[in-house]
């Protein structure tokens, strides 16, 4: 039986406004997408409209950005002024704002609690670290592709690992990967088929977590 296929749009393409409306009124899918850009093609700001209650919307995130005087394509800073808990928002009590190192590699992310980024020699991201208790760290061979990467959240550690275009979780098979999405197994011996479509920087859409492209 074939699988399904689902197709993630990223939140900033380059299309001024972008507006999804269901298909009957009680959907939730209604989201503009007014983007302003500067001369270097980085998003200046951002207003995104969605679902609040029942069949009103309104504006989730009112997004300001900032960068680095130095380093004009360097984002340093995202201002929210909308005070809905929906859409971006900060969940770190820490300070607000994203640090990096002299190879323009990001050290810290304010915003997501992220409190330091390691490094190996090859330049690949060798520890994610939130606190003492819970953080990420990567494993890869000599050539730099990554091997393995385990989890640690407070009493729970998970791995994945990968060989090539395939994914575990554990023991697991949870992706196959191509250049144009992944394809996971449906539990019934057939795979779901997830597309992304890229913007004008090619970048990736998001997708939920523990989808496509996965959680960090």
């Amino acid at each position: 039986m074939p699988g399904r296929s689902k197709f993630f749009f990223p939140p900033n393409l380059y299309l001024n406004p972008i507006i999804l409306t269901p298909a009957t009124s009680t959907g939730r899918l209604k989201t503009t997408f007014p983007i302003t850009y500067d001369d270097n093609g980085n998003i200046t700001s951002l207003i995104r409209n969605g679902w609040i209650s029942g069949e009103s919307y309104g504006d989730i995130d009112k997004l300001t950005y900032s960068y680095d005087g130095d380093y004009a394509n360097q984002l340093t800073a995202i201002s929210e002024i909308s005070d809905l808990t929906r859409g971006f928002k900060k969940i770190s009590s820490g300070a607000d704002g994203y640090t990096y190192d002299n190879n323009g590699n990001l050290t810290a992310d304010g915003y997501r609690g992220i409190t330091s980024i390691t490094y190996n020699h090859l330049n690949l991201p060798a520890k994610i670290t939130y606190d003492a208790t819970k953080y990420i760290e990567f494993t890869y061979d000599a050539s730099g592709r990554k091997w393995k990467k385990t989890a640690v959240n407070r009493t729970t550690t998970t791995s994945k690992h990968y060989f090539g275009s395939i994914e575990y979780n554990g023991s697991t098979l949870e992706a196959l990967y191509h250049e144009e999405g992944r394809a996971v197994p449906d539990g019934n011996g057939g795979y779901d088929y997830e597309y992304a479509i890229r913007d004008h920087p090619s970048t990736n859409a998001q997708g939920r977590p523990g989808q496509y492209p996965g959680d960090v």
